[in-house]
């Protein structure tokens, strides 16, 4: 597949590098260097004023690449009906395109800010090859849609490779990148199931933690245990990031779980004082009582 590297694009960065880019929108490739310039500081301009920890904040549902909506405007019903005011879209993995439905993700971009919802894009990195993977993080963040819509934020799926220099490396070619105040959002593992992880690196680099606090896999599980499970992934992020006031977005559970549990996992955030928000995964299997749950939180 041809690729189009947008030149255009660097005018707007810090940096030297080029960005790669596949299927690249015609309206982007007709910018001028000045339109850029001004989308770029009207950009940094909305993430200082947001502050980077309010960008995840409020209640949020999560959507697949497998799974976008077919009808936008009912998804958009839905959440509204549950006062959810986030997506969490994802746009691509490290063996998709950097879009990998982008007409749909222009359609979604607007009809969900018509509604006044964010939509945070998500990129589920395999840090294989680590340029690669930042640029399919870079690229949505700057990404304006033919009729002017940008994602609220991105965020990386951080699951694959979790070596610290890989992290790392992934991380410092984003920040190269992207304007010094854009927010940057790691979803990852809950240390109930994976405490060997770049917690610390992640904490003190990152702006927003947002651990998937995934339960459906235990077994002989009560209500005490879904409690504990979520109260203690707080707990141990904050204790092995040796970060006390680091930004948490709390991911509960929506597989194979149910409604109950789902409001003792946000009962368990509440007490842990989650402070960057809350969201349920995903929402193609979010049932309407587990969303009642959410938007009573």
């Amino acid at each position: 597949m041809k690729k189009i590297f947008a030149s255009v694009l660097i005018a707007m960065l810090s940096t030297s590098i080029a960005i790669g880019i596949t299927n690249a929108p015609v309206d982007l490739e007709a910018k001028t260097e000045k339109q850029l310039r001004k989308l770029h500081k009207k950009r940094v301009k909305k993430l200082m004023k947001q502050g980077k920890n309010l960008v995840t904040s409020g209640k949020g549902t999560w959507v697949n690449i497998w799974n976008y909506p077919k009808d936008t405007k009912a998804f958009m019903a839905r959440l509204k009906r549950y006062k959810i005011d986030t997506i969490y879209l994802q746009v691509n993995r490290s063996n998709t395109d950097i879009f990998k439905h982008r007409k749909a993700v222009d359609q979604i971009l607007k009809d969900a800010h018509r509604e006044d919802i964010k939509v945070i894009g998500w990129s589920y990195c395999f840090l294989k090859d680590i340029k690669a993977d930042a640029d399919k993080f870079i690229y949505p963040a700057l990404y304006q849609s033919p009729e002017g819509e940008m994602l609220d934020g991105m965020a990386a799926d951080i699951e694959e490779n979790t070596n610290e220099w890989a992290v790392k490396s992934y991380t410092e070619k984003i920040k190269k990148a992207l304007p010094e105040n854009y927010p940057l959002i790691a979803i990852t593992f809950s240390p109930k199931i994976k405490s060997r992880y770049p917690w610390k690196y992640i904490a003190h680099n990152w702006d927003v933690i947002m651990p998937m606090t995934y339960w459906h896999g235990l077994k002989n599980r009560k209500k005490i245990t879904v409690y504990n499970f979520v109260a203690e992934s707080i707990k141990q992020i904050r204790e092995l990031s040796g970060k006390e006031d680091v930004n948490i977005h709390l991911i509960t559970d929506g597989d194979r779980t149910t409604s109950e549990e789902v409001a003792i996992s946000l009962r368990a955030a509440k007490d842990m004082n989650v402070n960057a928000g809350i969201s349920v995964y995903p929402e193609h299997l979010t049932s309407d009582e587990m969303f009642n749950e959410i938007k009573a939180y």
